[in-house]
């Protein structure tokens, strides 16, 4: 995260940095999670495009 989008999130828990650093870990966390989610889609979608291009193949040759 950068400094400037940080700032609110960090005035809001300077009073109690575990709770900062605990709640930083869960964004963090969080982020992690939904690039890996929007990885495992981008692979799902690349493979059903390779199974339907194999798919097309073979029927035009079968023609």
């Amino acid at each position: 995260m950068n400094d400037i989008s940080n700032l609110g999130f960090k005035q809001k828990y300077s009073l109690n940095p575990k709770l900062y650093d605990e709640q930083l870990e869960c964004f963090t966390l969080k982020t992690r999670i939904d690039d890996l989610e929007n990885s495992y889609n981008e692979s799902l979608i690349n493979n059903t495009f390779l199974i339907l291009q194999k798919q097309i193949k073979q029927d035009l040759l079968r023609k």
